[in-house]
């Protein structure tokens, strides 16, 4: 909001008065609007106006009939309108030419389309009959027939869809604009054509629901059937996609492929009913629709979202106002709905960056209205410049929006309230008066006794006679910016100033050189004119003179502030020696900096609304720049400034208006204006002096001259006593409330003393008012040390006052930690409410404030305050209000707060006891027990007893019922009542009753009951009840159950009964001294039970040592261990066997005390207790004692032969011992290790860690005469063998034995490696495997190796792959007779075996081992000698 804006109506002149508006039109490039209008006399009409409302003869297209629709050319002033009769016409504004382009068309056009670049024109009727013309405007005939189309239903609607393309168009087409040929980038030249064409392609949508797709060729293809007619067709914006609203108000969206064919990618029902007027838009990426109500629907196709805006403004809006149309404006980011009503509203859409956090509801801000007559039909808003098109029945209007024209100087005011109307105000004639204008206002200008008014043609002055403002002169001059001082009239032209008289005749010219710029802003301040350029330099004239001077040469500004954008406003003080000015930056964004230039000086001061950074810290600020405020308000942060004035005579003082950055989202940006007056020096830089929200009745500020702000008012004003029709109001600055007719030297004075006090020079501040004597001016005084934080200050002004009651107030005050409270004292002694509790607020003294809201009788606020801020402080608000209000009479009030207070169970019944029947009634009302509990108390009191029954037996009381039945003698009931209820407090009355009557067996249940054991205790004990005295004992207390023992003990002799309640009593030691000498065994033992290391070490020894004598052997175990006696508990676990458990393991080894023992005794008191273990088989825990012990090699033993494997593994790879390692991997060998691939794993690993490769070698060739002998897996066998050889070859020191296994193992694995390359050769050349087979026989090594059934095996195998069933069947029996004890499924496989048998059909387990004994040996005889 960088000015105060008004729309403006301006209604379109229509051929036809009684004809009514239906279509509106703008052009997209230009300002042209186009408007159908139809009546049922003369027909229809369309006409042409540009931006001011204008239109000619020649812009009329007129018919006796209706047009249908109307379009704009996208890039030519070309408009083609559809008629009722079918007729198409097209006018050209540009060279005022009208064109009937020569269709087939019989019924009522309703389609006129036009292709984005403008090249093809396509109009279809209600019929289907459909034409595409090619457009050429350097012909004279620009249509020319392309291709007709009837597809038999009426068409709805038309959607052109295609990319550039850069082959040629058919039939010749091209892009022109306005007679010349297209460029790619849309800008029209005179040069060769562009190569990019624009291809025909569009959709179609029928009245039946039907969507087609017609290309460059016309052929149509059906897209979509749907079963009711499309309501709306819309092409998303930036992508192929198509979104279709059928007439239910289901919304499809479609993504659109290469060849135009649809594919459907979201269907949802849109939830609302359209009403008879109702309107479907597209507002960036959001879908709204109007449906004849009070909302406006939103939804929000990205992020799936939807949401409703409304009419909220009750003052604007009637109950039953419904939307009937809607136009979006996306520059402006406005959504306009039209009423039935004739009210146009305005939803803003705030900032992005805002808008991100907010809900989709809350992104749009409802503004104010705009009032038309009858029902919003049609709306339409213009690109550029930004206006909006209405039409109604009452006629079709332009919406501009435009600056309000206002001035004030020197105690006259005039602001415009419409275009072509003023209101002039002049304070010091009381005068009023509003003056219509023959043309549109572009500015006014006010001195004492003149008023200059001018627009875009001439300028008018007007003067002021005595009682009103009289037109004297007017001349022409197209100035768009006037000032006015004394008989001299400032306009501008080029680049130059001229000075005008009264009558208009230039009488001097003030020029600019070109680097300067031209002239655009002026101003009077005093006698001086001020001058800046569009080249942001400014300059100073001195008008005291005959002519006008310059100060100082022309100032650029941009050496002082870089980046420096256009200044959009700047005015000069009243001494001439201050320019304030606003700006935007380079980029074009509005600046967050107030800035003063300084013009002696030449140097610029600036303040910063936005985040308060000095200007040193930001990135445009140039070295000219200083800054001497102390830090940025905070309530002004986050803002910019948007207008500055001078005041009139102060040179000091400037005010500002300004606006958040970003809109907060409950509130109209009219309501979040503040008004913020600073005083400015060349020494102290710039200081907030005032802040306060603009007033809610203005709409702008206007000036200032102390001792009043000037505002623009809305048209009422807020003092009642003002006439309705004021346009301008005022308001008091702060430091003259009370002093608005002050003299000129009490003025001055207040002014100073403001002055010094911001900028914080106290001392003259106090020298300039040291001679006022009115306490009214040092009162004022004082409150405004209040609000400008000058605490020292404020106490001499209430001295001056003589208010010593204020001063002694403020003097106690000063315990208060916080400045801000200490201040609010002080205003509250100066009747300042408001900004006490402001204060208050500010330093979060809500204890303050709360008591503030109190004396002020504020109540609401002060329940309020204590509810959200200080809870503590609630109670006690309660309580205050409550007595507030009973001292007013409110009886209801003060019940109801005691009770918030939770004072009422006293509060109420003192204030209502003077009246019992009201008392009675709340409390029977109330329900509260403790109220109906005291009640029935007070009837008590007065003998009243069985109307105090009923109330006790209400308040469910059950020891008052009993006391009643007890006074009453009716002790069942009593009883009773105490037995369902289970009270103590009522079985203890019963029973002091029944004690008082001498009923002691039911006194002592009673007390039982009560668990008052003492009294019951008592009673046994007086009448020698000793079993009941034995129960109740054990029931009692320790102490109790300690003076019961002694009792028995001494009076009774029973000193079993006496043991027992000491043992219970937690008397241990008197229990045991009592039993043993008493030889109460029993007793003892059961002592013993609960003995632990807690209890007193010569009490453990002495029942340890009854232990041992009457064969409690684990029990004195761990009595001697909890006494600390390890080893004596030992040896009894050896003598006697006692099982040691993991827990009395642990007992015997947890202390390790080296005062206690030694670490060597130590460890032999472990290895006893692993020795003792071992001998109960309790191997694991015999481990761990040895592990703790040191003892690595005997745990591992001890683990061994518990025989669990895992944890022999865990502990060898934690022991990290070598002969730990040899042990653990010998173990492991000795279990079935073959088929465990982890176990052999851990073997290797044990005996590697432990560098045991001698017995890693032998391991390698036990596994090496596994895979040969049982798994015939030669080649694993070899691969062990030359392990267990690789083993002994790292063996540093060989002994001889080992040398000679080490030779061995190489004997061995040569003849492995002969005995695989014979088997290789098997398949190859079987003649010469079987000769080195045979060698093999003759080896040495070959029974070291390897059985020789093997070599069987291997022939064997090989005959029966060849299928030589009878020489494997004879080897067979040749290995059988050879070597009886194997097992031929040892070496041959049985699928081998049954194949041999099988072919030379043997009987079934011939070569089973007990067939093999039954067979004779002279089948044995038959083997063949030379296979081997």
């Amino acid at each position: 909001m960088e000015q105060m804006t008004v729309y403006f109506k301006q209604k379109l002149e229509i051929p036809d008065s009684g004809a009514i508006p239906v279509l509106i039109s703008w052009h997209p490039k230009q300002a042209l609007v186009a408007v159908t209008s139809a009546s049922s006399v003369t027909g229809g009409y369309v006409t042409v106006h540009n931006d001011k409302g204008l239109h000619a003869e020649e812009c009329t297209l007129s018919r006796s009939c209706i047009p249908t629709t109307i379009s704009w050319h996208p890039r030519d002033t070309l408009l083609v309108a559809g008629w009722e009769t079918g007729e198409v016409t097209a006018y050209s504004h540009m060279n005022g030419k009208t064109y009937i382009i020569p269709g087939k068309h019989n019924n009522p056009i309703s389609v006129v389309g036009l292709s984005p670049m403008g090249l093809w024109l396509i109009t279809a009727d209600k019929v289907g009959v459909l034409f595409a013309w090619r457009i050429d405007l350097q012909n004279a005939f620009p249509f020319s027939q392309y291709f007709e189309l009837d597809i038999t239903k009426g068409v709805t609607q038309c959607i052109f869809h295609q990319k550039p393309s850069k082959r040629a168009l058919p039939r010749g087409g091209h892009a022109t604009v306005n007679g010349k040929y297209a460029t790619p980038d849309g800008v029209t030249s005179s040069g060769e054509p562009s190569c990019i064409m624009e291809r025909l392609a569009f959709y179609l949508a029928a009245d039946d629901g039907t969507m087609y797709y017609v290309d460059e060729h016309g052929s149509s293809t059906v897209q979509l059937s749907c079963k009711e007619p499309i309501l709306k067709m819309m092409l998303k914006e930036g992508k192929d996609i198509i979104i279709i609203i059928t007439e239910s108000l289901y919304l499809s969206q479609f993504s659109i492929n290469s060849e135009g064919n649809l594919e459907e990618l979201a269907k949802v029902k849109l939830g609302c009913k359209l009403g008879e007027f109702s309107d479907i838009i597209w507002a960036q990426n959001v879908l709204v629709t109007a449906a004849g109500e009070s909302v406006l629907r939103l939804w929000d196709l990205e992020c799936s979202d939807n949401c409703t805006v409304g009419l909220n403004d009750m003052n604007a809006y009637v109950v039953g106002e419904t939307i009937t149309c809607m136009a979006y404006s996306p520059s402006k980011g406005i959504l306009a709905g039209g009423t039935s009503r004739g009210n146009i509203a305005m939803w803003k859409k705030i900032e992005e960056s805002a808008a991100d956090l907010l809900e989709c509801g809350q992104r749009w801000r409802l503004h104010d209205s705009v009032t038309l007559s009858g029902n919003i039909t049609h709306m339409k808003w213009c690109m550029y410049p930004e206006m909006l098109a209405v039409s109604s029945p009452q006629g079709a209007y332009l919406l501009k929006e435009q600056a309000m024209c206002s001035h004030y100087s020197q105690h006259v005011a005039a602001v415009q309230v419409s275009p072509t109307e003023l209101y002039i105000k002049c304070f010091f004639a009381d005068l009023s008066q509003t003056i219509q204008m023959d043309s549109q206002v572009l500015g006014v200008w006010v001195t004492n006794d003149t008023m200059t008014v001018w627009d875009d043609e001439q300028i008018c002055i007007f003067k002021l006679t005595e009682d009103e403002f009289r037109k004297i002169n007017s001349f022409q001059c197209e100035s768009t910016v006037v000032v006015v001082y004394e008989q001299n009239i400032f306009t501008t032209k080029g680049r130059a100033v001229q000075v005008h008289t009264l009558q208009g005749t230039v009488k001097q010219v003030l020029s600019f050189s070109e680097m300067e710029g031209s002239p655009n802003t002026l101003h009077v301040g005093g006698s001086h004119l001020l001058v800046a350029t569009d080249n942001c330099y400014i300059c100073v004239f001195d008008l005291s003179r005959r002519e006008a001077k310059a100060q100082f040469p022309a100032r650029d500004m941009k050496d002082v502030v870089r980046n420096l954008g256009p200044l959009t406003s700047a005015q000069i003080n009243a001494t001439s020696c201050f320019v304030g000015f606003l700006r935007r930056k380079a980029n074009g964004n509005l600046d967050s900096h107030l800035y003063v230039y300084i013009v002696e000086t030449d140097h610029t001061l600036d303040y910063d609304f936005a985040g308060g950074e000095s200007s040193s810290d930001l990135e445009d600020a140039a070295p000219g720049i200083h800054n001497n405020w102390g830090g940025t308000t905070s309530v002004l942060k986050g803002r910019y400034p948007i207008s500055l004035h001078w005041d009139q005579e102060e040179p000091h003082l400037l005010v500002c208006e300004t606006v958040l950055i970003e809109q907060p989202e409950d509130s109209s940006a009219m309501n979040n204006v503040l008004v913020v007056s600073f005083f400015c020096s060349e020494e102290h830089g710039l200081h907030p002096q005032e802040i306060f929200t603009l007033p809610q009745y203005a709409l702008g500020l206007l000036g200032l001259q102390a001792p009043y702000y000037y505002f623009m008012s809305k048209g009422g004003s807020h003092d009642s006593s003002a006439k309705e029709a004021d346009r301008v109001t005022w308001r008091a600055l702060r430091d003259f409330v009370g002093l608005e007719d002050c003299a000129e030297e009490t003025k001055d004075a207040l002014l100073k003393f403001s002055y010094h006090l911001t900028v914080g020079n106290t001392e003259e501040a106090f020298r300039a008012i040291r001679l006022i004597k009115s306490e009214i001016v040092w009162k004022n005084m004082a409150r405004m040390c209040v609000k400008s934080r000058h605490l020292d200050m404020g106490r001499v002004c209430l001295g001056k006052m003589g208010n010593a009651r204020a001063a002694r107030a403020v003097r106690e005050s000063e315990q208060e930690p916080e400045l801000e409270a200490r201040l609010a004292m002080m205003a509250l002694q100066l009747g300042m409410n408001d900004e006490a509790e402001e204060l208050y607020r500010r330093c979060e003294r809500y204890d303050l404030l709360n008591k503030l809201y109190q004396a002020s009788g504020q109540w609401e606020k002060a329940v309020e305050l204590a509810e959200k801020h200080v809870r503590i402080h609630m109670r006690n608000t309660h309580y205050k209000l409550a007595h507030y209000m009973e001292e007013k009479g409110d009886v209801d009030a003060a019940i109801h707060n005691y009770e918030k207070s939770e004072t009422h169970r006293v509060e109420v019944p003192r204030m209502l006891f003077d009246n019992k029947q009201a008392l009675q009634a709340y409390i029977a009302k109330s329900k509260d027990r403790s109220l109906v509990k005291w009640w029935g108390q007070y009837l008590e009191s007065i003998g009243m007893m069985q109307e105090a029954y009923k109330y006790f037996e209400t308040a469910q009381d059950y020891q008052s019922r009993i006391r009643i039945h007890c006074i009453l003698g009716e002790i069942n009931e009593a009883a009773a009542i105490a037995n369902e209820t289970g009270d103590k407090v009522g079985y203890y009355h019963l029973a002091r009753h029944c004690e008082t009557h001498e009923d002691v067996k039911r006194a002592i249940h009673f007390y039982t009951q009560a668990h008052a054991y003492n009294n019951a205790l008592r009673l046994c004990k007086d009448h020698q009840m000793y079993q009941q005295l034995m129960n109740l004992a054990l029931l009692s207390s320790p102490e109790d159950m300690m003076e019961t023992a002694r009792y028995f003990e001494d009076h009774c002799k029973q000193m079993d009964r006496a043991v027992t309640l000491y043992h219970k009593a937690g008397h241990l030691w008197k229990a045991v001294q009592l039993a043993f000498a008493t030889e109460q065994f029993d007793a003892l033992q059961h002592i013993v039970e609960e003995l632990d290391e807690n209890s007193d070490p010569d009490l453990l020894a002495r029942c340890s040592e009854f232990c041992l004598q009457h064969g409690l052997f684990e029990k004195a175990v761990h009595l001697l261990l909890a006494g600390k006696k390890l080893e004596e508990a030992l040896e009894i676990c050896e003598e006697h066997d006692v099982i040691i458990t993991e827990e009395l393991a642990e007992k015997m080894t947890l202390i390790k005390d080296p005062l206690v023992y030694s670490d060597e005794h130590w460890r032999r008191l472990l290895l006893r207790v692993a020795n003792c273990c071992m001998l109960q088989r309790n191997y694991k825990l015999a481990a761990k004692k040895y592990t703790q012990s040191g003892n690595k090699c005997k745990a591992i033993r001890a683990l061994m032969k518990s025989g669990d494997t895992e944890k022999i593994i865990f502990f060898a790879n934690v022991a990290k011992h070598k002969e730990v390692y040899i042990m653990a991997g010998n173990y492991l060998q000795s279990l079935e290790w073959r088929n465990q691939s982890k176990v052999v794993e851990h073997i290797i690993n044990f005996y590697t860690k432990a560098q045991a490769l001698d017995l890693l070698a032998g391991f390698y060739d036990s596994c090496s005469q596994i895979e040969i002998e049982e798994c015939q897996n030669y080649e694993a066998g070899l691969k062990a063998l030359m392990e267990a050889h690789k083993c002994l070859s790292e063996r540093k020191c060989i002994s001889g034995e080992q040398d000679e296994k080490k030779l061995q193992l190489q004997n061995r694995i040569t003849f492995l490696k002969k005995f695989l390359l014979a088997k290789s050769l098997l398949e190859a050349n079987s003649q010469q495997a079987e000769e080195k087979l045979q060698a093999l026989f003759e080896d040495p090594v070959f029974k070291e190796t390897m059985h020789p059934a093997n070599v069987f095996t291997l022939l064997v195998q090989h005959h029966a792959n060849t299928q030589d069933y009878q020489m494997a069947n004879k080897l067979l029996m040749q290995m059988r007779s050879k070597y009886p004890s194997i097992s031929m499924q040892q070496y041959v496989s049985q699928g081998v075996l049954d194949a041999i048998s099988h072919a030379l059909h043997l009987p079934p387990g011939r070569w089973s081992k007990q067939e093999e004994e039954v067979h004779d040996e002279t089948d044995n005889e038959e083997i063949v000698d030379e296979n081997l």
